[in-house]
C-alpha cells in the first residue's frame, strides 16, 4: 500500500509540471489517503503542500489556504513531539529517508503567505477603505527588525506578512538560507504595495544579503 501511495506521488508531480492540475488534485488526493491509511503522519505535510499549491494554481485561494492550513498545523504538532537526537531535527518516514520537521513548518509559512496573499489580491483587499488599512496595519511593527510582530487580523496582506515573518525568523535560526531569502522577497513586496518604503528597502537587502550568503557556502 506504501508503495502505491509513492505511485501516485510520483504521478501528481508528473501531471503537475505539464500543468495538468485537475489531474494532479486528484494523485495528491489519493496520495493522502494512503498516507493517512499507513500512519504515514510525517509524509502529509509534503503532501498537503503540494495540494495547495495545485489549488492555488487553478484559483481555488480559498482551497489552497486550506490545505496550507493543516500542512502548518500537522508540522508544527510533529516538531512540538520531536526528540533530539545528537542535534538531528529529522524524522524517518515510510516515503522518504528522511524529513526536516522544522523545514516542513517554514515551508508551510511560505505557503500559507503566499495563499492568503494571493487571495487578498484577488479581492483587493489593499483597498485604504479595509479596517484596517493595509499600510497601518504593517506599521504597527516597530522592534527589532528580524522580529517584526505584525497583527493576525481580518486584514489578509498583514495575515500574510505575519506567515512571511515567521518563516523568515525560524528560517534563520535553522540556516535555511533559501528560504530566508523567499522570505525577505515575499516582505519587500508587501511593504512596496503598502507603501512603506523603509520595510520595503530592509527586506531588500535582506534579499540581497541572503544571495551573497548563499554563494559564499
Amino acid at each position: 500500500r506504501t508503495n502505491q501511495g509513492q505511485a501516485h506521488n510520483h504521478l501528481a508531480s508528473c501531471v503537475e509540471a505539464s500543468g495538468a492540475y485537475a489531474q494532479a488534485i486528484q494523485s495528491h488526493l489519493q496520495a493522502r489517503k494512503i498516507a493517512k491509511e499507513v500512519g504515514n503522519r510525517s509524509g502529509e505535510p509534503v503532501i498537503l503542500g503540494a495540494l495547495g499549491g495545485c489549488f492555488t494554481a487553478l484559483g481555488q485561494n480559498l482551497q489552497a489556504i486550506a490545505c496550507h492550513e493543516e500542512q502548518l498545523s500537522i508540522a508544527h504538532a510533529m516538531t512540538e513531539g520531536l526528540v533530539v537526537v545528537k542535534g538531528s531535527r529529522y524524522l524517518g518516514t515510510a516515503w522518504v529517508e528522511i524529513i526536516d520537521l522544522h523545514h516542513e513548518v517554514v515551508n508551510a509559512l511560505l505557503d500559507l503567505g503566499v495563499a492568503t496573499l494571493t487571495d487578498s489580491r484577488v479581492h483587493n483587499l489593499n483597498d485604504p477603505n479595509c479596517s484596517p488599512p493595509v499600510a497601518q496595519g504593517l506599521q504597527t511593527a516597530d522592534t527589532h527588525p528580524w522580529q517584526l510582530e505584525y497583527t493576525y487580523n481580518a486584514d489578509m496582506q498583514c495575515r500574510s506578512a505575519a506567515y512571511f515573518v515567521r518563516a523568515l525568523n525560524l528560517a534563520k535560526s535553522q540556516g535555511y538560507g533559501l528560504e530566508v531569502e523567499h522570505a525577505h522577497l515575499y516582505l519587500a513586496f508587501l511593504a512596496f504595495d503598502a507603501d512603506l518604503e523603509d520595510k520595503a528597502l530592509f527586506h531588500a537587502r535582506g534579499y540581497l544579503q541572503s544571495i551573497v550568503d548563499r554563494t559564499h557556502l
